[in-house]
């Protein structure tokens, strides 16, 4: 965090390059990665017993994979064009 401080301190337009894609790839890693990992960990945990009031069936998970797969996309995306 420090590091990032100090680049950002003698160059402000690396503060709004990581504002512009640090913050849209910190989501899309999120969206992409943690999200479906607590879905799963929910659906195989010991507590899967316990009452849930809005269940999630089966189209819910697949539709996560699908979300998951994009937001992995478009992760990698801003890093090949950041790249380049």
């Amino acid at each position: 965090m420090f590091i990032i401080f100090l680049i950002t301190f003698f160059n402000p337009k690396a503060f709004i390059a990581l504002l512009e894609y640090g913050s849209s790839s910190a989501n899309n890693l999120l969206a992409g990665v943690v999200i479906p990992v607590m879905l799963i960990r929910s659906h195989f945990s010991l507590a899967r017993h316990l009452p849930i009031p809005l269940p999630i069936n089966m189209f819910g998970y697949i539709l996560s994979a699908i979300s998951s797969l994009f937001f992995i996309s478009q992760f990698i995306y801003a890093i090949v064009k950041k790249a380049h």
